[in-house]
């Protein structure tokens, strides 16, 4: 095999192999998203990303046909990340000497042979945050985080990357620790130290209608584009094996995943010291979904929650009913099961709408009945407009609500209810609660966008007397399920009523095809004492997509 060697500071090149993921923060999503509301983009699903980057190409390929027909603003977008994903090569000048501004692919090495190609390059990121709250002595942070990228990609079949880095959290510890990729790392939360270190890669076979993959990487999982229900942007990364079949009539996703439990420590003598351990805990998710029409398509989802114990054989099965094959290992774990829908009736508009069941028994919902504690389910409804006078703009709108227990399970604690680590896996609404959102997406140039998004939540907590002691369950915590002191009708905001508003305004700059800036500013208000400020402003600059 004849081997090239190019150590070529800031070359660009276009990539052999496919199935590599792009960041599911990229902006090209909300791009190809828009693109399908209006009607310009058919056979577009992402319900579940990140997308591998074959995937992307042959959306922008599909665009890239009918381009003369899009309006400018979407043109202007489609052009720019054609760039990135090197979609149209003839638009490309050749060898870039701008890092972080080019907006087509530039890689610090790049490793070439007969069939593979691989790149190693620099990560970087730096956020600077604040807060005017007078309940915080500092009210100022930032934090950088730095490591190195590495990819691997042979044919058209098979990709590898591993991420690797470190960070340093300067200022307010309070305000460091609101930000989920300070705060949620073991060594800032429990050490007290302001060092903390990250890592994520995988590898990613991709060929015909099957892919498979082993990875640790952002996982998002849910109709609604910004209010993802079944698995969001919420707590940490986590290890998974996965599996899909796509054709243009359905789509099959398979994953099983390594979930984390908090430490525990039991207390050891003067020889051992003390004896750490965790729990093992997992989850099993597929999804099957069917394109009806060019306009609808249908979706199911099943997952369990399994703790205690090493991987279940019938739970790396991909082809089984779950909940059948859940009371079959004797009804110990805690089983999901859900029904999606996403309908444009007319181009420019677009509907969703998702049904998940905790504990399924219709006859709970008939009248007088509704209100049973064991009446476990939550739903999520949301629309994008896209305004054919205006498609520069994207208007969205959700409504989320979720039942008393809803993702607790009874007697077990945080080993089987709907949390990673301590975090919640879906949205980050407890239950008994819901949520308003309105948001408005400006696209002002194909680089900036401009969004000012509404939320509103209301939500019923458990009672607690002085000393933290529970008093009242009213289904408020995923983590208390029902127990003797739960009543059988769990009524919906019954406890501790607390509202809770926040509006922010946000800028989104894609500087370059590695590079994007974000800067913010949110007000949050309550009726009731929150860890969070009132007001937080932010401004982060990252460099290959953190």
């Amino acid at each position: 095999m004849k081997k090239v060697l190019l150590v070529a500071f800031l070359f660009p090149f276009v990539l052999f192999a496919q199935p590599e993921p792009v960041n599911s923060d990229h902006p090209v999503y909300f791009f190809l998203r828009k693109a399908s509301v209006a009607g310009f983009l058919t056979g577009y699903d992402d319900a579940i990303l990140p997308k591998s980057r074959s995937e992307i190409k042959l959306h922008l390929e599909k665009l890239r046909e009918i381009r003369k027909d899009i309006p400018a603003s979407l043109r202007e977008e489609f052009d720019l990340f054609s760039e990135m994903f090197e979609v149209d090569p003839e638009k490309n000048n050749g060898l870039s000497t701008e890092l972080l501004l080019s907006r087509s692919p530039v890689h610090l090495f790049k490793f070439k042979g007969d069939g593979f190609e691989a790149t190693i390059d620099p990560l970087f990121d730096l956020k600077f945050h604040g807060t005017n709250d007078d309940r915080f002595t500092e009210r100022s942070g930032f934090y950088l985080r730095y490591g190195g990228y590495a990819r691997f990609n042979y044919r058209e079949w098979l990709s590898a990357y591993v991420m690797a880095w470190n960070g340093n959290a300067y200022g307010s510890r309070a305000i460091n620790g609101l930000d989920p990729v300070v705060g949620q790392k073991f060594s800032f939360r429990k050490t007290g130290i302001n060092n903390f270190d990250g890592t994520e890669g995988g590898i990613f076979i991709e060929k015909d209608i099957f892919s498979v993959s082993i990875a640790r990487n952002r996982l998002l999982w849910g109709e609604n584009f910004y209010n993802r229900d079944k698995i969001s942007a919420s707590s940490q990364l986590f290890d998974r094996l996965s599996f899909t079949i796509k054709t243009e009539s359905f789509s099959y996703d398979y994953t099983h995943a390594w979930l984390v439990t908090p430490q525990i420590i039991t207390p050891g003598n003067v020889i051992t010291g003390d004896l750490k351990s965790k729990t093992s805990k997992y989850t099993v998710q597929n999804r099957i979904a069917f394109t009806l029409s060019g306009r609808l398509r249908l979706s199911l989802w099943q997952a369990v929650i399994y703790a205690g114990r090493s991987p279940e054989l019938g739970y790396l099965n991909p082809f089984l009913f779950w909940e059948s094959a859940q009371r079959s290992l004797e009804d110990l774990d805690n089983s999901f099961l859900g029904v999606d829908a996403r309908y444009r009736p007319v181009d420019g508009l677009e509907f969703t709408a998702s049904l998940l069941f905790d504990d399924i028994n219709f006859k709970y919902w008939t009248p007088g009945n509704f209100q049973r504690f064991n009446n476990r389910f939550a739903f999520n409804a949301g629309l994008i407009y896209i305004p054919w006078f205006a498609p520069s703009v994207a208007i969205s709108s959700s409504y989320y609500y979720v039942r008393p227990y809803t993702f607790s399970h009874p007697g077990a604690g945080e080993d089987l209810a709907y949390l990673n680590n301590s975090y919640p896996l879906g949205l980050d609404v407890k239950p008994n609660s819901d949520m308003v959102t309105f948001r408005i997406d400006w696209q002002v140039v194909a680089p900036l966008k401009l969004s000012f998004d509404l939320k509103h939540s209301r939500h019923g907590e458990n009672i607690y007397d002085a000393s933290g002691q529970l008093t009242g369950n009213h289904g408020g915590s995923f983590f208390i399920s029902t127990n003797a002191i739960s009543k059988e009708d769990a009524y919906f905001l019954a406890g501790e009523f607390q509202n809770t508003t926040s509006a922010e305004i946000s800028l989104h700059f894609t500087s370059g095809a590695n590079t994007f800036i974000r800067s913010g500013f949110v007000m949050r208000k309550t009726n009731f004492n929150d860890v969070f400020p009132e007001n937080y402003f932010y401004l982060s600059l990252s460099y290959l997509y953190f």
